[in-house]
């Protein structure tokens, strides 16, 4: 109690008003730990300086000579010169020629020797048949003219017939020809992107600047510049994943601003079709093979559903290593210990053990390749993205920035005769991702079953 009766000064009676009380100089900060992995990965990553805002990239991927069959009505053979289809349970003699319709003749010539794959033979179609042809020539962009090299029985007019893959499996020349058809030449995709001015900037007057604070006998300048970096990568994090490709001028000042694509972007340009030239139209089910952003709508995820997407991201890798980086949410990696469990064993990999990048990673060996799991405490903050990853081939990533322009501190941006200090984080970059067909991203994974 305080002695008030012998008038003793102790540290209860003399108040709290104008006490000095011990004060820990020091903030605890809670903030996502981490919170930029992308950000802090590429330190480690590829990199270029460029001296133009707007980047390009050219891909070129060489792509298997084949199509697949297509109608004329309700089949896909016609007879020689003419479109006029086959009867139905039609023969085919071997050195007989014909011409098939297909969805493209860019990648034949003269001189192939094709395999079709499963004609529908017999009364109902049940006989499946694989014959070689040798094509004498391409008739125009949906017709080839084949020789057939076996016999066809009971060729089944109908649908069945339709869509079969028709495959090159050789080139066969005559004696003592002059010339043969030459390879049709295929262009590279295109790509650009743009970097981004990304500005993060901060200020203090005069006289706070040099006033000491109960949490920091230094400032607060410190933890202003802290807090303005933490902001600056965490947006640069988030537009790297996310952002999208654009450009606009600004109405009053006539002054462009250009943003870039991130990862996500990226990937939707795959399946669009128009960019990379893998479809013809644009790709909406999780089911087809070209597809990389798995919507998941139902929310529940299958060891054999799992498998096959892990499959499916292993058929195309860089050529560093056979290796995937899922940066994750807490949710997914849930999911995925649920749709393991019993079955299967996650290792945890110290940076000593394991040495990726610096971080600490919980990884899975598959049939595939080596699947690294991060997960990532920008996605744990967000309740959809907290059950969704982001799969990527580190090593087709790599970090642009405008020569000169690379994320820095840039001091003393304040006016001449301003009482204040303003500094700011600025950095002009982007992020290249080649062979995005290497990457996936993955939403909505909930519940194992």
């Amino acid at each position: 109690m305080p002695s008030l009766i012998t008038g003793l000064l102790n540290s209860e009676s003399d108040g709290t008003n104008w006490r000095f009380q011990n004060v820990r100089r020091s903030i605890n900060y809670n903030y996502p730990n981490g919170s930029a992995v992308l950000v802090a990965l590429s330190a480690l990553l590829k990199e270029e300086a460029v001296n133009d805002q707007k980047f390009i990239i050219f891909e070129k991927r060489f792509a298997e000579a084949s199509t697949t069959t297509a109608a004329v009505t309700t089949g896909f053979i016609t007879l020689t010169g003419t479109n006029t289809e086959v009867a139905n349970l039609a023969d085919f003699a071997v050195d007989g020629l014909n011409r098939i319709k297909v969805t493209s003749t860019a990648r034949f010539r003269a001189g192939n020797i094709v395999r079709i794959r499963n004609l529908a033979c017999g009364a109902a179609g049940a006989t499946l048949v694989s014959v070689n042809a040798s094509v004498e020539s391409v008739v125009d962009s949906t017709k080839l003219e084949v020789r057939w090299l076996e016999a066809v029985t009971d060729y089944y007019l109908n649908a069945a017939n339709v869509g079969i893959e028709v495959l090159v499996i050789g080139n066969s020349a005559y004696e003592g020809q002059t010339g043969a058809a030459l390879v049709p030449y295929q262009l590279p995709d295109e790509v650009y992107n743009y970097l981004q001015i990304m500005r993060t900037p901060f200020q203090l007057t005069g006289s706070a600047n040099k006033t000491a604070l109960r949490q920091d006998k230094n400032g607060p300048y410190p933890d202003k510049a802290k807090d303005a970096m933490l902001a600056h990568a965490t947006e640069q994090e988030k537009t790297w994943l996310f952002g999208t490709r654009g450009m606009y001028t600004d109405t009053t000042t006539g002054l462009p601003k250009k943003m870039t694509g991130g990862i996500e972007w990226y990937l939707k340009q795959w399946e669009l079709g128009t960019v990379y030239g893998n479809s013809a139209t644009a790709i909406t089910a999780d089911t087809d093979d070209q597809k990389r952003i798995i919507e998941n709508t139902a929310g529940t995820l299958t060891l054999k559903q799992w498998n096959s997407y892990l499959e499916r991201l292993f058929r195309v890798t860089s050529n560093e290593s056979n290796e995937k980086v899922f940066l994750c949410g807490n949710g997914f990696l849930m999911t995925l210990n649920d749709l393991y469990a019993g079955k299967s064993v996650f290792n945890y990999n110290s940076p000593i053990k394991a040495g990726r990048f610096g971080y600490d990673f919980v990884s899975q060996v598959t049939p595939w390749g080596t699947v690294y799991y991060k997960t990532h405490p920008l996605f744990n903050l967000n309740s959809y993205w907290r059950y969704g990853a982001f799969a990527l081939d580190t090593g087709n990533l790599k970090y642009m920035y405008l020569k000169g322009r690379d994320t820095q501190l840039l001091t003393e941006r304040e006016p001449n005769n301003a009482d204040y200090l303003e500094d700011e984080w600025l950095g002009e970059c982007g992020l290249q991702l080649t062979l995005p067909e290497s990457c996936m991203i993955f939403k909505n994974m909930q519940t194992a079953v």
